[in-house]
């Protein structure tokens, strides 16, 4: 008993026990700093007390162990004491036939990791293919985003160039052994950027002259 309470205290993530009729049996330390409720006061509440009344609208908890809450990882929307809403990640673990053991994580910080990098493509996307000039990505060799305008260049659509064969395919065979130097010195750290010519090889094999701006 000691040390299961000592492993749950300790604990940085926020554990709660469920009982069959979805009240608190059990809080750590951790559970009760994310919600902003005492220890006490959570043990006279519901689970839905602490769920976003606009989610259990669409996703309400289970009201019993006939069906009960999946098991496993999923995001919900939880509600401090002072109303304010943020998203968990819950690791939902049932054990004997009445209890609900839930580990949950404030993922706060990391949805606005993941929004912020989603706007940052968005306006990547934005400039680069409103570009005037070629803007590509390589990685491991091989496009892995290519602009209208570059695919054009070389008289390609973009999904012909990107994923699919290798660098070379665009610079001629004179000029491949450049590239592959140039690529393979910012690919190794030897230099953050590099600019130099070289002759492209276009789709229906014609020779074009291409400069190339490139950066780590």
């Amino acid at each position: 008993e000691e040390k299961y309470h000592s492993l749950i205290e300790q604990a940085s993530d926020a554990i709660y026990v469920l009982n069959a009729n979805s009240n608190f049996t059990d809080v750590n330390a951790s559970m009760c700093r994310m919600v902003g409720y005492t220890r006490e006061e959570l043990l006279q509440m519901k689970g839905a007390a602490i769920v976003d009344p606009e989610e259990l609208k669409t996703d309400p908890l289970p009201t019993s162990m006939q069906n009960p809450e999946r098991s496993g990882f999923r995001e919900r929307r939880f509600i401090r004491k002072d109303r304010h809403v943020f998203p968990v990640e819950i690791n939902v673990k049932h054990f004997s036939d009445i209890m609900i053991l839930v580990i949950a994580r404030d993922i706060t910080g990391r949805k606005k990791m993941e929004t912020e990098l989603r706007e940052a493509e968005l306006k990547f996307r934005t400039i680069a293919e409103k570009s005037m000039v070629g803007v590509y990505i390589v990685q491991n060799g091989r496009f892995v985003y290519v602009n209208p305008r570059f695919a054009n260049v070389f008289g390609y659509e973009p999904e012909e160039l990107t994923n699919t064969g290798p660098v070379e395919t665009i610079i001629h065979e004179s000029y491949r052994h450049i590239t592959t130097e140039n690529v393979r010195k910012r690919i190794s750290g030897e230099v953050e950027s590099i600019h130099y010519e070289a002759m492209g090889l276009k789709k229906d094999g014609s020779a074009n002259w291409v400069e190339f701006y490139g950066s780590r």
